[in-house]
């Protein structure tokens, strides 16, 4: 009997032991100090996070969440999607790729307009462009010049604008645009088989407006030039830089006139909207 009540009572110890073993290293794990990182100034949308930017700080693991940036490779290197502020802790979703930044969340956009200019697959580079891309515009356009007496006619093309943004792109009937060009039918039809449906229907998905971030004279050029020839875009590769074309010209020409000038003898009306806000 004797020996039945040491056996149960070594059991409750031994339980007993276990518990509070457990419960200290639970308690151990959850207060235990892990470093996580905090920016040690305030950094604006779209810099680039360096090493300098950065202070190491212990707070408790039972703190620390998934959302914590707690790798330095992680977090060097990578740009801001939004605005940080001194103290504030690294969390992994405002860490993106140079080419995942919005150019225009931290542009002057004051002096800045909308225009939107229509476009196909062929020549909206298969349909690979997107917010925040640049293109270069280019013009087609016709004259004539007076030989013998007849009006010869011939064609010319300038690019005229260059390192222009993309500010949106819609399909023709002006829903959000989904690029498609980096994947093969078979990986769309597998993909809408196993319900990640990716809709590329010509009815749905049918690029057809590209929108550009402008100056109101690029505007102006802009709809001239379409009313006169076809505007097109060029793409442009992430290290292109812009310079100066001569243009081409395909038969016997005269010079054409394109330049900032003033047709009319008015002025434009300037409406403020402020004026009707209470």
């Amino acid at each position: 009997m004797k020996k039945k009540r040491a056996i149960i009572l070594g059991m409750q110890l031994a339980i007993v032991a276990g518990f509070s073993l457990a419960f200290y290293n639970y308690t151990q794990n959850e207060v235990q100090p892990k470093q996580v990182y905090v920016f040690n100034k305030d950094i604006g949308v779209n810099t680039q996070v360096t090493q300098a930017d950065l202070s190491a700080v212990s707070i408790p693991s039972k703190a620390v969440s998934t959302n914590f940036a707690v790798n330095p490779k992680d977090i060097v290197g990578k740009y801001l999607n939004s605005n940080a502020y001194k103290g504030q802790y690294v969390y992994k979703q405002e860490l993106v790729r140079k080419d995942q930044t919005d150019p225009f969340a931290s542009m002057d956009m004051s002096k800045l307009r909308k225009i939107s200019i229509p476009v196909t697959y062929v020549d909206s580079f298969a349909g690979n462009i997107k917010r925040g891309d640049k293109v270069d515009l280019v013009f087609t356009g016709e004259g004539t010049k007076n030989i013998g007496g007849q009006q010869t006619p011939f064609k010319y093309s300038k690019v005229f604008l260059q390192n222009v943004y993309v500010y949106n792109v819609a399909t023709d009937d002006g829903y959000k645009y989904v690029d498609h060009s980096t994947k093969s039918k078979a990986e769309i039809a597998g993909a809408n088989a196993s319900s990640q449906k990716i809709d590329t229907s010509s009815s749905n998905n049918k690029i057809g407006i590209v929108t550009l971030a402008v100056s109101l004279d690029q505007a102006e050029e802009i709809q001239v030039r379409e009313n006169g020839g076809k505007v097109s875009m060029v793409g442009r590769f992430d290290d292109n830089q812009s310079y100066e074309t001569l243009g081409f010209v395909l038969g016997d020409y005269s010079k054409v006139f394109a330049d900032k000038a003033s047709a009319e003898t008015g002025r434009a009306t300037i409406v403020d909207n402020n004026q009707y806000q209470k």
